[in-house]
């Protein structure tokens, strides 16, 4: 039975301590790094949008106008942006997720547990892992997992089922329905975003 919850929201990976290879980002930083990283593809947006990321440190607002306006830009950005986030990890079970997780097995209340993010990398599961436990993305009542909600995502996400060679671009407004599959292995996230399909990944914009 899960009846204790956790929300993790927006800054409780850059709160965690113990990540490597850095703290992850909150939104406001997140352009800036983007940009450094990903010279071909973020540091190219116009400078009408560049503006809006830098100015306002608005990121959301700033992909509502890459969605308008570079809509076909909108893949490729997010798989750079996938790369970025699946780098994070937990260093030697010295995070504050890594703290609850080891205060929730001394009382016995770790399976009662469902962890739910909207955070995009994967410090939380990687600290769960770190601990010898499975989890489980998905609703399949499996009592021997944890299970992990990502709300708005996840780096390691992608369709199922579908595929589109990375030569096929799309733009704003064309919708695929598929499964959702998720990796755990970061050289895989990776291949698959550089070399293995055409769409973004699972994360809101």
């Amino acid at each position: 039975m899960r009846d204790i919850i956790f929300l993790f929201g927006a800054g409780a990976s850059y709160g965690a301590g113990g990540v490597l290879p850095e703290r992850p980002p909150l939104g406001y930083q997140l352009y800036p790094i983007l940009e450094r990283m990903y010279p071909g593809t973020w540091g190219g947006l116009p400078k009408n949008i560049k503006e809006v990321f830098y100015e306002g440190a608005n990121f959301e607002l700033g992909m509502k106008l890459v969605y308008e306006q570079f809509g076909s830009g909108i893949p490729i950005l997010m798989r750079d942006m996938a790369i970025y986030f699946i780098q994070f990890r937990p260093y030697n079970k010295t995070t504050l997720y890594c703290r609850l997780i080891q205060d929730l097995q001394k009382i016995g209340l770790i399976n009662r547990c469902l962890f739910s993010t909207l955070n995009y990398e994967c410090v939380l599961e990687y600290s769960l892992i770190e601990h010898g436990f499975s989890i489980s993305y998905f609703d399949d009542d499996n009592s021997l997992t944890i299970p992990v909600w990502k709300l708005h995502g996840s780096c390691n996400m992608f369709a199922h089922n579908i595929q589109l060679s990375q030569q096929v671009a799309y733009s704003t407004g064309v919708v695929f329905e598929a499964g959702v599959q998720a990796f755990l292995d970061p050289n895989i996230v990776i291949q698959h975003c550089l070399a293995e399909t055409g769409l973004a990944p699972v994360m809101c914009l």
